[in-house]
């Protein structure tokens, strides 16, 4: 067991290093993915960098308003970029508009870390239905 897996959920919270993606359950299997900022609220929660839908693009919020009564988890540090080239990434990215296929937000966390701006929770959709798919053709031909 780590020394970071025995911290209750908001001492881990509020001790990530910058940069530490976050994210909260929006639609059936889906998260909504963010970052933990280097910028604190007056009252000390981590403001959260994200690419949201709901702000129409890239926004940085305050956690309550990023997790909302949600269920949010810690997913860890993804890349090896230092936290302040991972924050540089983020406030500079001039790819604003949120798209669920092409640039969503887990798109947004992958390129700011510097690695291939792809959403897993896409690719899985789209396999998932592209399974469906040929279980349905092949069911039909039956």
């Amino acid at each position: 067991m780590t020394r970071e897996s025995q911290l209750d959920p908001w001492t881990a919270l509020l001790t990530a290093p910058p940069g530490t993606k976050i994210s909260v359950p929006t639609r059936i299997f889906f998260r909504h993915v963010g970052m933990i900022s280097d910028r604190r609220h007056w009252d000390g929660m981590p403001l959260i960098i994200s690419n949201s839908p709901r702000a129409g693009g890239l926004v940085e919020e305050h956690f309550a308003s990023f997790a909302g009564d949600q269920n949010w988890r810690r997913d860890g540090y993804p890349g090896s970029l230092p936290p302040a080239a991972v924050l540089y990434r983020a406030r500079t990215c001039n790819r604003q508009t949120e798209d669920a296929l092409l640039w969503n937000f887990e798109s947004f966390v992958n390129h700011c870390h510097g690695l291939p701006e792809t959403s897993g929770q896409v690719v899985a959709t789209v396999m998932i239905a592209a399974l469906g798919a040929l279980a349905i053709g092949t069911t039909a031909r039956s």
